[in-house]
């Protein structure tokens, strides 16, 4: 699914002809704002830690192997 998600990243970004809008406010729900939950994740501007993935077709891939490109990143599970 991580192969299938950066392909169609990298192919949609190459095929897009609109450029991207640029969003200048975000609209955060109030109750989100007042959450005291401790934040989880890396703050803006950080890099992400190197890891290693297997594809669905059993070939390993790692973070640095997308370096000086952007990466969209999905984890779910079923």
């Amino acid at each position: 699914m991580l192969g299938w998600s950066i392909f169609d990243f990298n192919h949609s970004k190459r095929h897009s002809t609109q450029p991207f809008e640029k969003v200048n406010e975000v609209n955060v729900d109030k109750s989100v704002q007042e959450t005291k939950a401790p934040i989880i994740g890396l703050d803006v501007g950080n890099k992400a830690p190197e890891f290693e993935l297997k594809t669905l077709t059993g070939d390993h891939i790692n973070l640095s192997d997308f370096r000086g490109h952007r990466v969209m990143l999905n984890f779910w599970a079923t």
